[in-house]
């Protein structure tokens, strides 16, 4: 999908596959197993039962595994979030002696270095926001707003100071509408934009 872009894809297998804007996946089905890798952006899938074929999404080195089963994947530069719309998941990665159950109405993250959380509740009305158009943000940290907006906005957006990714941002905004996110951000937060050609750089307010 493109900038902005969302699309819903319809598996051989029965399953049905949304995709996020700025998303790539590699679809691959035999008779054995079904595979949906992430190369970059966030994706939906409702998984479609067959207990002779399991279905694995992989991300960051990462695999979920599902059957019959509704759950969320979001791949960032470096870290991956799982959230289980319904039924339950498995998650493992290579790097970790870890396999973790995620829950309906929970989400955990990994990271490619097999670093996997704990699975912990989540609100999942949040979680599929950008499939009806919207970010919603709850104690975001800022890093995490940046990385969601680049799925919808051509260009760089850079956070200049590496402690400022960790400030937090609560609210609910339009994913057709980056410009309103941008302006947001200093009116919540101690930052201020600097904008040049294809890029904006976020600094602290009282940067020089």
């Amino acid at each position: 999908t493109g900038y902005g872009e969302r699309r819903a894809v319809a598996l051989s297998d029965g399953s049905t596959l949304q995709l996020d804007a700025n998303t790539a996946v590699d679809i691959e089905m035999s008779a054995t197993q079904r595979r949906v890798t992430v190369r970059h952006g966030q994706i939906h899938v409702q998984v479609a039962r067959d207990a002779s074929r399991p279905f694995d999404v992989i991300a960051n080195g990462g695999a979920t595994r599902a059957l019959g089963t509704g759950f969320n994947v979001r791949r960032g530069d470096h870290e991956v979030d799982v959230a289980v719309t319904e039924h339950s998941v498995r998650v493992s990665h290579p790097r970790s002696t870890l396999d973790t159950q995620v829950r309906e109405g929970e989400q955990l993250r990994y990271d490619d270095l097999g670093h996997i959380g704990a699975a912990v509740a989540t609100d999942l009305h949040t979680v599929t926001a950008w499939q009806r158009g919207y970010l919603i943000f709850d104690n975001a940290t800022l890093d995490d707003v940046v990385s969601q907006m680049k799925q919808y906005r051509r260009g760089l957006v850079i956070v200049r100071d590496p402690a400022l990714r960790q400030l937090r941002l609560t609210g609910v905004f339009r994913s057709d509408d980056t410009e309103a996110l941008l302006a947001a951000l200093p009116q919540s937060l101690p930052v201020r934009l600097r904008r040049m050609p294809g890029l904006v750089l976020i600094e602290r307010s009282d940067a020089s």
